[in-house]
């Protein structure tokens, strides 16, 4: 994301989104990939994930938007070839996958609504991460000489935002990045609930 957005995070998007490994077991070969330029609405569901969740096809072309700049951030050439093309595809579906497979999991267990203290130090991560992304976008509209610095640097945040086909404006940026932030604590709830629970099985053995 250009010089204003940092490795942290793409890292985080990463630890949101869950592994890959993790589900492609459970992916055939074979397995039709959405195509999100042939979905009628971006927000039509592609995948079901139980009663509450779905992955939308415009999950899935962001996710995989996302996987391509993750490949030019680090020098990688994008994929070109039809046959790598829907292989990113695929894995993009598979992380968005997985990661409602995670979230309905939680559910399922009682550990998938955050506490408030969990919600502010979600809130609080959103706000570091949205000040340091307006600190960048400040000092370019400084140096451009803007009259009003604030109003041109939201301008060039959604102007990033949309040269990255984010398909959002700032604002709801913001809101992306607490729903990302938030799937990962539920996430790592999750997986601390799992922990305790095997430990309190092992001792009754």
């Amino acid at each position: 994301w250009g010089e204003c957005f940092s490795t942290d995070t793409f890292g985080a998007i990463e630890r949101a989104m869950g592994g890959v490994e993790a589900v492609r077991a459970l992916w055939k070969d074979g397995a039709p990939t959405p195509d999100a330029a042939a979905a009628p609405e971006r927000d039509a569901v592609a995948v079901e994930v139980g009663d509450k969740y779905a992955v939308t096809y415009g999950e899935v072309e962001e996710a995989y938007n996302y996987l391509v700049e993750m490949m030019s951030y680090y020098g990688m050439a994008a994929p070109t070839a039809e046959a790598d093309i829907e292989s990113y595809q695929n894995e993009a579906l598979a992380m968005l996958v997985e990661t409602r497979k995670l979230l309905y999991f939680a559910d399922e267990l009682g550990v998938g609504a955050l506490s408030e203290q969990e919600e502010a130090d979600v809130q609080a991560l959103v706000d570091a991460d949205m000040e340091y992304y307006m600190e960048g976008f400040r000092a370019t509209a400084e140096d451009e000489g803007a009259e009003d610095v604030d109003a041109r640097a939201y301008e060039l945040f959604d102007e990033e935002l949309a040269a990255y086909e984010m398909h959002m404006d700032h604002i709801e940026y913001a809101e992306y990045l607490y729903e990302m932030y938030a799937e990962q604590q539920v996430i790592e709830n999750l997986e601390a609930h799992i922990r305790i629970t095997a430990a309190i099985d092992a001792d009754d053995v």
